[in-house]
């Protein structure tokens, strides 16, 4: 229906959540495809949040397939875009993906300071703190990462580190618009 009314938004809107669907299942392929479709629709559109969340969810892909220059790419793109929105949750969510790049290349410091801003930030996304706190638990868990010791993290002071409150999204802005709901496309401030 998406594409018989020429709505962009939908189409992507669509393809990022089979990408999801995708990656749930364990099907990499099909999610990067996905996810690929939804970044060049986005792009299309200019639309920076759709953007930041395919690039976020590209990343996390090439992570786990060991690929690190592509994921560092990829999230740092996110970051950029997210940063740009302003999103302060999205940004925390590549950050988080970031972290976890840092395990991975063993470098603990910069893997650290990154956890420590995705744990102490409430407007955080609830799956960033679990994998902020997945990968506190088990640094070795990132796959071909060497892990590591991050009792670094202990040293740093509550409040150490902070980012700068911005206006934020729970989910796709445009998404409650294309649905009808009333709200602005710009959010809700938290």
């Amino acid at each position: 229906i998406f594409e018989r009314m020429n709505m962009i938004h939908g189409i992507g809107f669509c393809r990022r959540t089979l990408g999801e669907l995708a990656a749930s299942a364990g099907e990499v392929e099909a999610a990067a495809t996905h996810y690929q479709a939804s970044l060049a629709l986005a792009q299309q559109e200019n639309y920076a949040w759709g953007v930041s969340f395919a690039h976020n969810r590209l990343g996390q892909l090439a992570l786990q397939g060991g690929r690190w220059a592509e994921a560092e790419s990829h999230l740092h793109q996110a970051l950029a875009k997210a940063a740009a929105w302003p999103d302060q949750a999205l940004c925390l969510m590549a950050i988080s993906g970031l972290a976890a790049l840092a395990l991975a290349q063993e470098d603990l410091p910069a893997a650290a300071m990154r956890l420590h801003v995705v744990r102490e930030q409430p407007v955080a996304w609830p799956e960033s703190k679990e994998e902020a706190a997945a990968l506190e638990r088990e640094p070795g868990a990132v796959q071909g990462g060497g892990g590591g010791d991050l009792s670094l993290l202990a040293q740093l002071p509550p409040g150490a580190v902070r980012v700068a409150p911005v206006r934020h999204h729970r989910t796709d802005p445009g998404d409650r618009a294309a649905a009808g709901s009333g709200g602005s496309v710009g959010g809700e401030d938290e």
